[in-house]
């Protein structure tokens, strides 16, 4: 499972004591997730830019489940864009 799961495998490596890459969080409900975008909550401890978010239960590279967010102004100012890749994203599934 964590080779298709990145979100199964940085549960495992922190399970395990193994080091890992800071993350902002992991969502199970896209509505929250959104809502956290949309304010900028989940920015909250964010001190360089950019910043990512990855889909972790797509791992396949022709998925493109990851997006560069530059700048909080840039989910404002673009967001119909970030909304319509999560609303995607979120209902994709690998093959």
């Amino acid at each position: 499972r964590i080779e298709k799961d990145k979100c199964a495998m940085y549960r495992f490596l922190k399970r395990n004591g193994l080091p890992t890459p800071p993350i902002f969080g992991q969502w199970s409900d896209k509505s929250k997730f959104l809502s956290a975008l949309h304010t900028g909550s989940v920015f909250t401890n964010t001190t360089r830019w950019p910043v990512f978010i990855k889909f972790c239960h797509l791992t396949q590279g022709s998925a493109y489940s990851t997006r560069a967010i530059p700048s909080l102004k840039y989910i404002r100012d673009s967001w119909a864009e970030i909304k319509e890749f999560v609303d995607e994203k979120w209902a994709m599934r690998a093959d």
